[in-house]
């Protein structure tokens, strides 16, 4: 089966993928570009992210997501912020970019499936998906994912989900990648 996975070049993302990878999934990694650090690929988090492609053996699709980025999710965020309002731009994000914009890439590449380095599970239950806190509680980021829709859900895959941060890692070591940033 093939499956897109969000790669940013942390040590989530990667282990994600390899843990996909490792099941036998035909990997392919999407990269999104959405704030101006120069160049897009000689920017240090593509940067991150090609070298663990390269490490997974893995091509890596990068998008410019910057114009979409500032219109859905800055914009809105300062209009908020200027009405007295504190809005989470990471749920609105993984909505509309990761799970939107990013997703239906993946989805065009022709991936049957979605994978983020979240730490979440998915259950299907009476026919509908819901999602459910990761084993990791301290990292456990279910709320960030909760505008999610039966679409998105049905094609989502996460991986970390049953793992600790210190079980990620480890594998990311045994695998020989040290993440300059953590995801």
């Amino acid at each position: 089966m093939k499956v897109a996975v969000a790669l940013s070049g942390g040590v989530d993302s990667f282990t994600a993928a390899l843990l996909l990878k490792g099941e036998g999934h035909q990997v392919v990694g999407l990269f999104m570009y959405v704030v101006d650090q120069g160049e897009m690929t000689s920017s240090p988090p593509y940067l991150r992210a090609k070298e663990a492609a390269d490490l997974l053996g893995v091509p890596l699709y990068a998008l410019d997501l910057r114009r979409p980025f500032e219109g859905l999710i800055v914009e809105p965020f300062l209009r908020e912020y200027m009405r007295g309002r504190t809005p989470n731009p990471c749920i609105l994000c993984n909505e509309q970019v990761k799970f939107g914009l990013l997703m239906e890439e993946g989805l065009r590449l022709g991936a049957q499936f979605f994978a983020t380095g979240h730490y979440v599970r998915k259950e299907e239950r009476g026919g509908r998906f819901v999602l459910l806190r990761g084993r990791d509680r301290a990292r456990d980021q279910s709320y960030f994912l909760w505008r999610l829709t039966q679409r998105h859900l049905s094609r989502a895959l996460f991986p970390l989900g049953g793992l600790t941060k210190a079980e990620v890692r480890g594998l990311a070591a045994e695998a020989g990648y040290t993440a300059s940033r953590e995801s």
